[in-house]
């Protein structure tokens, strides 16, 4: 028998899956760096390591900058766009490291993905696999 939307068994599960994810990003407090660096960050991104592996698309990106920074999910992959440009960051330049972003997500980063991925769930897989 196929189990559909409409099942009960599916619909106990994306509800227990939900409220796991409300617990889990409760504490979730993410120091950002601001914005004009955050800027630079998501620039050297997109010019010099999205045109190898494009995970995202710039003027999406960049527009949510603005409209989804209450969502922890994109604040999870903004952490970690700034975490893989910092490494290129002179250490001596008094700037955050990238382990400092990186440090944040890991709240997010769990030991196997959740049932129902959102697509900022695959996007911060396949963006943290940047930093290895």
């Amino acid at each position: 028998m196929c189990e559909t939307r409409d099942d009960p068994g599916i619909e106990a599960i994306l509800q227990h899956e939900l409220r796991e994810q409300d617990n889990k990003y409760r504490d979730f407090h993410p120091s950002l760096p601001p914005r004009a660096l955050v800027d630079q960050h998501v620039a050297h991104f997109f010019d010099h390591i999205n045109l190898f592996y494009p995970f995202f698309h710039r003027s999406l990106f960049v527009k949510q900058l603005d409209t989804d920074m209450g969502n922890p999910h994109f604040v999870a992959t903004v952490l970690l766009v700034c975490a893989i440009t910092a490494r290129r960051v002179d250490p001596t330049s008094g700037l955050a490291s990238g382990s400092d972003y990186y440090n944040q997500v890991q709240p997010f980063l769990r030991a196997s993905p959740p049932q129902s991925p959102q697509l900022y769930d695959v996007q911060i897989y396949l963006v943290r696999l940047q930093l290895f």
